[in-house]
């Protein structure tokens, strides 16, 4: 959680993009991650969003709006320019692996989580905080998925985070 905090204090005081863009270290990019980005940055803007995932966990496709029976509650499907979008209920749609926001909101994540002293009954993590305020979308297919090397103690995580890699390994090109 600090890292993500420091990468958006960072592109709040270095940067008057009225974007960021951040993601972990940990991830595999789309080949075509520039070209793909264009469209999204279009999309996000017509949607009125304050975050997009462009990289999170979950352990399988999305094809149009069946998601096989999974208990992922997607909802308020986006069809884009290019890129189909939709909206996830809090505590659904975990991970920071890639995420785009507004200064607005990055600005908002600074106030409301720099100082976790201020609030010990929030959750103090990127996936129970960052990725769960505003008005959210994630896109599908994904900019980045994790590179499936990293190794967790918990078997529970272990497994989610491998299947969350290897079920979108073949939905685009990850370099």
């Amino acid at each position: 959680m600090y890292g993500h905090l420091d990468m958006i204090r960072d592109f709040l005081e270095n940067d008057s993009s009225p974007y960021g863009i951040f993601c972990e270290d940990d991830i595999m990019l789309d080949a075509d991650f520039l070209p793909r980005l264009d469209h999204i940055v279009r999309d996000f803007e017509k949607q009125n969003l304050d975050i997009m995932l462009l990289g999170y966990l979950i352990s399988h496709i999305v094809v149009g709006d069946s998601h096989y029976g999974f208990p992922v509650s997607l909802h308020s499907t986006y069809e884009g320019t290019t890129y189909r979008y939709y909206g996830y209920a809090p505590e659904t749609i975990w991970g920071t692996q890639m995420y785009m926001m507004t200064r607005k909101h990055a600005k908002y994540i600074i106030d409301k989580y720099s100082c976790p002293e201020a609030n010990p009954n929030v959750h103090f993590s990127a996936d129970w905080t960052i990725t769960q305020e505003g008005e959210r979308r994630i896109v599908y297919p994904m900019l980045a998925i994790e590179d499936g090397k990293t190794t967790y103690e918990n078997a529970g995580q272990a497994h989610f985070h491998h299947l969350s890699h290897v079920a979108h390994l073949n939905s685009s090109n990850y370099i």
